[in-house]
């Protein structure tokens, strides 16, 4: 439900995609986290080799992109058309809409075995884990990147039957997160680490504000500067944004549990109103009664 109105606000919405994804990786969890790490693998070595098959399928979008006129509209019902008609035309974007979600499932699925063996827990064992994985994938990179050269130089033709830069993105992206891991486990940056775990206990909130506020600025029912600002404009206003939803998720958690809508899909989920102020005098309600059995062992 939350996917489809935001579909509507912004058509690059991801959470059709965690839906599809998520449901996938629930029906494997009742098999143990091996299997997590098992399929994980098995998806990473095919799919370097599925991406340019389904290339060569000729498949067509049955959904024509829309005109971009609807989005510069000042009329609500077009700018809502057009996001939506936007988002069903890059899901059936076959195969650019497999591609993505296989190397999501691929991540998603690694993730789920990471949080089940508690790899995220803060102790030393994770530390040097964290930054034996930051050196092994920062090597496989440099060697992946090199052999790309090689590749496009020689023209050896290897990317035309194996996608090897879906490889490269991959363990590009293990780096990135092993790094931030490893510092963040070293008690380094707390400051900035803190501001990211304000914004992380509100992730749905603060996503679906910045496209409200990207709307605002951009369509035709608000500023409309769709193309008519710079680079350096954008990077500023998201600089600026995030810094107002750090103050504000601040501001918000030191009164609330959950963030406004973090809250209203816990509600709706279990279909019964859940306590979400914080106590006044020091008084914490027993929070566990009001869920679910599996919810509150968990």
């Amino acid at each position: 439900m939350i996917a489809i109105f935001n579909s509507a606000i912004y058509y690059g919405d991801i959470l059709k995609d965690y839906v599809i994804l998520g449901m996938v990786i629930l029906c494997v969890s009742k098999f143990g986290e091996k299997v997590y790490l098992r399929l994980a693998m098995v998806c990473f070595i095919l799919l370097p080799v599925l991406i340019p098959w389904s290339q060569h399928l000729g498949l067509h979008n049955p959904v024509v992109e829309p005109d971009l006129a609807l989005y510069s509209s000042h009329n609500l019902s077009d700018v809502l058309k057009y996001g939506w008609l936007s988002g069903l035309h890059v899901v059936l974007s076959f195969p650019k809409y497999f591609d993505w979600n296989f190397v999501m499932l691929v991540c998603g699925l690694l993730g789920a075995y990471a949080h089940r063996v508690h790899v995220f827990e803060s102790d030393s064992t994770n530390r040097k884990l964290f930054r034996n994985t930051f050196f092994v994938a920062f090597a496989v990179v440099v060697a992946l990147g090199i052999f790309h050269q090689l590749d496009v130089s020689m023209s050896w033709g290897v990317d035309r039957v194996f996608a090897m830069e879906r490889w490269f993105q991959m363990t590009q992206a293990a780096v990135f997160g092993s790094a931030l891991c490893w510092l963040y486990s070293s008690g380094r940056f707390t400051i900035a680490f803190q501001s990211l775990e304000l914004i992380g206990k509100m992730t749905l909130t603060n996503y679906l504000v910045q496209n409200i506020i990207a709307l605002v600025l951009f369509s035709g029912l608000g500023l409309g500067l769709l193309h008519r600002t710079s680079y350096a404009f954008t990077v500023e206003t998201a600089a600026a944004v995030f810094v107002l939803q750090v103050l504000f998720s601040h501001w918000w958690l030191s009164y609330f549990r959950f963030g406004p809508v973090e809250w209203l899909w816990r509600c709706l989920s279990y279909g019964r109103w859940l306590p979400n102020m914080r106590p006044v005098y020091g008084i914490e309600p027993n929070f566990a009664n009001s869920l679910p059995s599996s919810e509150s062992q968990a």
